[in-house]
C-alpha cells in the first residue's frame, strides 16, 4: 500500500484517482498477459506487474501534465534522465544547459523572475517539492520520476 501510495501522489501530496485507476488497468493488463504458472498463486497483482503499473501510469500523468501546463512542457521534456534530487540552482542549472531549452525561445526562463518562475512553477504542480532530508534541496515526486526516466532510490 505504501509503494502505491507514494507513487501516486506528486510532491505536494495530493494524489489522482485517475493516476491509481490507470495503475491498476496497467496491472491488470500485465498480469493477464504474463501467463505465468504462478500467476494462480493466490494472489490477485503480484509486484512485478503492478511495478509495470506504476510506469505507464507515470507515463501516462507525465503526459497529462505536458498537455494541462503546454507552458511547462518542454521544462518537462528537459527533466528526463536528470537526479531525482539537488538544490534549486542545480535543477535550473540542468535545464538551461539543455539544447531544448536553449533552443524554445519564449518560454517562462525568459521572464523576469526568470529561472525561479519555472522552479516555483514545477513546485506549484507538484513535479518539484521538499526533500526531506535536506531543506534546501528539492526532489523530484515518485509520481513523475519513472515517467520522465529518472532513476534513483526507492524506484
Amino acid at each position: 500500500a505504501n509503494y502505491i501510495e507514494t507513487r501516486t501522489v506528486d510532491a505536494q501530496g495530493r494524489m489522482f484517482p485517475r493516476t491509481l485507476i490507470q495503475l491498476v488497468q496497467y496491472a491488470i493488463e500485465e498480469e493477464l498477459q504474463a501467463k505465468d504458472p504462478q500467476a494462480n498463486s493466490g494472489r490477485v497483482l503480484r509486484f512485478r506487474s503492478l511495478r509495470k503499473g506504476v510506469i505507464k501510469a507515470s507515463e501516462q500523468r507525465v503526459q497529462d501534465l505536458k498537455a494541462e501546463y503546454s507552458d511547462l512542457a518542454p521544462y518537462l521534456d528537459t527533466l528526463r534522465a536528470a537526479d531525482p534530487t539537488g538544490t534549486p540552482e542545480k535543477f535550473k542549472k540542468y535545464m538551461e544547459d539543455s539544447p531544448a531549452i536553449k533552443a524554445h525561445k519564449s518560454s517562462l526562463h525568459t521572464e523576469t523572475d526568470g529561472w525561479k518562475t519555472v522552479i516555483r512553477r514545477l513546485e506549484d504542480v507538484g513535479v518539484l517539492g521538499p526533500y526531506s532530508g535536506d531543506r534546501n534541496k528539492l526532489a523530484i515526486a515518485h509520481l513523475y520520476r519513472l515517467g520522465l526516466g529518472v532513476k534513483g532510490a526507492g524506484m
